[in-house]
C-alpha cells in the first residue's frame, strides 16, 4: 500500500506548513511562506536553507511488517550530505546516510502488532517526499500533536552545523527528551532580523528560544547597532507572543584566528556582545538568558572552532534542558 499527495502530510511533525508540487511530491517547510519569501529576498542561499528540513519528522503507528518511504533530496545547506534516522517505539533503530540530488528511498523492518515509527529527515536537505509504503491492507494511523510546542530560532548551530544525524543536533536532542513539537527555525548565517518574525505564523507555542550573534559580531563593527536590532527584534516577539516565555542563548565562544583577528580590529569581543545581550534581555521579563552553552574545549569544536561537534551539541543540550524543563511546566 502507498500513502501520497496530502495525505503523507498527516505524518507530519515539527512542521509549520507544507507544499504539495505538481509532481506529487511533498514538501514539508518549517518556516512560513511568508518567511521564506523574506529570506528568499534576502540572498539564494539563505533562501535554501530556509527550505531544509531540520527537525521535521515523519511519524505514523503501523502493523505493518516494515514502513519505507521514497524522497528527493535537494541542497538546503552547505553541505552535501546528511541522513534519515528512524526510531522505533522511541528507539533508535537505524541512521541512513543520503547524498544531495538523489531519489533514494529508506526502509525499515518492524516486528510486532503495531509500532510507532519515527523518521527524522536531514537537518541538511530539502526533502521532497513521493510516498509512503506499508504493507498492503495493513493499519496505519497518524499519531496526535504533541500537547506543547517549541519555536527555536537562531542560526548554523541551531540549524544542525555540523551534525552528522539529525538528533545529535542540541535542537534534535531537545525532540528525543521532550514531548512537545519542536520547531526549527535555524538559518546558517543568520542574524537578528525582525522583519523575520511573522505574526500570522499559526502556532502559539509554548516556549520560545532565539540563538545569535555570532553572525551580528561579523556583520557590525558597532555594538550598540547590535544593541538597537536586538531591541528590535524583542519587541517584536515579545509583542506576538506577549505570554509566552523566552530563552534567549548568547553565542558560544569561538576560537579562529579569523574571529581573533576581527577581535583586534574592533577593539572588541564577545564579552562586550554577551553583556549587550543581558543588558538588553533584562528590560523584558519574559526573557530567560542563557550563556556559555559549549565548553571551550579543542574536542567541543570543529576545526573551524565555531560549529560544535557531537559532544559540543551534547553540552549544548545539557545547559538548556533544565532551563526548558523549568519553563515549559
Amino acid at each position: 500500500m502507498e500513502i501520497r499527495g496530502e495525505k503523507i502530510a498527516e505524518f507530519f511533525h515539527n512542521f509549520i506548513c507544507y507544499r504539495v508540487l505538481d509532481d506529487g511530491f511533498v514538501h514539508p517547510l518549517r518556516y512560513t511562506e511568508k518567511q521564506v519569501a523574506h529570506l528568499s529576498a534576502f540572498s539564494e542561499r539563505q533562501a535554501t536553507r530556509a527550505l531544509a528540513s531540520a527537525n521535521i519528522t515523519v511519524e505514523l503507528m503501523t502493523n505493518s511488517s516494515h514502513v519505507g518511504m521514497f524522497m528527493r533530496l535537494l541542497p538546503g545547506s552547505s553541505r552535501e550530505s546528511g541522513a534519515v534516522e528512524v526510531f522505533v517505539n522511541g528507539k533508535q533503530s537505524g541512521t541512513f546516510p543520503l547524498i544531495n540530488e538523489r531519489d533514494c528511498s529508506v526502509d525499515v523492518a518492524l516486528e510486532g502488532e503495531m509500532n510507532k515509527v519515527t523518521f527524522y529527515l536531514p537537518w541538511s536537505m530539502q526533502t521532497e517526499i513521493e510516498k509512503i509504503m506499508v504493507d498492503d491492507d495493513s493499519l496505519v494511523r497518524r499519531t496526535g500533536r504533541r500537547n506543547k510546542t517549541i519555536i527555536c530560532m537562531g542560526d548554523s548551530i541551531t540549524q544542525g552545523y555540523m551534525a552528522d544525524e539529525p538528533t545529535k543536533t542540541y535542537v534534535g536532542r531537545l525532540s528525543t527528551h521532550f514531548d512537545a513539537e519542536i520547531i526549527n527555525q535555524g538559518n546558517g548565517g543568520y542574524f537578528l532580523d525582525e522583519d523575520l518574525l511573522d505574526e500570522d505564523i499559526g502556532v502559539k507555542p509554548d516556549l520560545v528560544s532565539f540563538a545569535y550573534g555570532t553572525n551580528d559580531y561579523s556583520r557590525n563593527s558597532d555594538p550598540e547597532v547590535i544593541r538597537g536590532n536586538l531591541r528590535s527584534f524583542l519587541d517584536k516577539l515579545t509583542g506576538i507572543f506577549p505570554k509566552t516565555p523566552i530563552i534567549c542563548i548568547t553565542a558560544p565562544y569561538r576560537g579562529s584566528e579569523k574571529h581573533f583577528n576581527r577581535v583586534k580590529d574592533l577593539g572588541w569581543g564577545y564579552d562586550k556582545l554577551i553583556e549587550v545581550f543581558h543588558e538588553v534581555c533584562s528590560g523584558y521579563s519574559q526573557v530567560t538568558v542563557v550563556d556559555d552553552p559549549v565548553p571551550h574545549g579543542q574536542d567541543c569544536f570543529y576545526s573551524d572552532y565555531t560549529h560544535p561537534t557531537a559532544l559540543g551539541f551534547e553540552h549544548y543540550f545539557n545547559k538548556l534542558r533544565p532551563v526548558v524543563k523549568e519553563l515549559l511546566g
